[in-house]
């Protein structure tokens, strides 16, 4: 089932999100919509916050070089080490139609449970790295556009107004 997508405005955006305590089939069903409303969007990738839960849960969806999309959950995640930066555009399902430039470590490690709440641990780099960033930030009510400069935050400002307003108006 495709899942709504919430809006910059939205105020659970802004909320961090609680642990997830329960593993069963409800999370399953739960992280499979999250890979259906992900891949919908043309996204790579989710957090709960964005679909209106405060849950410590996200989900890849990475393109490989054979075409496919390489598809994981992260239930609980936690950067335990970085390392290097790199700057790269950034966008978000929350926030259509605004791009912009974000420093990032460029390598992560992280800490997870999967869907079965087995713990987990491993380094990421490149894209997967920048994803699972952008998204643990969404579980922390963080947005990209946090991390911007102030002049280019105000270069964006008339275009994230204009998605604010959308929100008030009960777009989602």
């Amino acid at each position: 089932m495709t899942l709504n997508i919430h809006i910059l405005g939205d105020p659970v955006l802004r909320r961090p999100a609680r642990p997830v305590e329960t593993f069963d089939d409800g999370l399953k069903d739960l992280v499979h919509d999250m890979y259906e409303t992900m891949l919908e969007a043309d996204g790579i990738g989710l957090a709960a916050p964005q679909i209106g839960l405060e849950q410590r849960l996200l989900v890849l969806g990475i393109p490989m070089e054979d075409e496919s999309i390489k598809l994981a959950a992260f239930i609980n995640p936690e950067v335990l080490a970085t390392r290097d930066r790199c700057r790269m555009e950034e966008g978000c399902l929350s926030i259509p139609g605004i791009r912009a430039d974000v420093d990032r470590p460029a390598r992560i490690q992280l800490r997870w449970q999967d869907v079965d709440g087995s713990e987990r641990k491993a380094w990421f780099d490149e894209l997967e790295a920048r994803v699972l960033q952008h998204e643990i930030d969404h579980l922390d009510g963080k947005l990209f556009i946090d991390y911007l400069a102030p002049e280019e935050r105000a270069a964006l400002q008339p275009a994230i107004q204009r998605l604010q307003e959308l929100q008030g108006r009960g777009g989602k």
